[in-house]
């Protein structure tokens, strides 16, 4: 069975980080669910300059920066019914 694991990411910044733990889970096998709040997807597309600030469509091409065997499911944060929501 596939581990399971949510990262949230906030307006803080670290962006790098929050993108080599992705990577590192990714490369495990890992299926990430990933949560990112407005503001810290504006954060996150400003640290590590993201042409259009599109931060979805940069964690869906993932697996074409590395060899990754686990994938990234990106939920809605404002949706309160998402799958991961408690």
């Amino acid at each position: 069975m596939r581990k399971k694991i949510i990262i949230g990411i906030s307006g803080a910044s670290g962006a790098i980080y929050a993108v080599k733990l992705i990577e590192t889970l990714l490369a495990k096998e890992v299926h990430v669910h990933l949560i990112i709040s407005e503001i810290g997807a504006k954060v996150f597309a400003h640290e590590l300059a993201i042409e259009g600030k599109d931060v979805s469509e940069f964690f869906s091409r993932m697996h074409d920066r590395g060899n990754f065997r686990g994938e990234v499911t990106m939920h809605d944060s404002t949706d309160m019914f998402t799958p991961v929501a408690s």
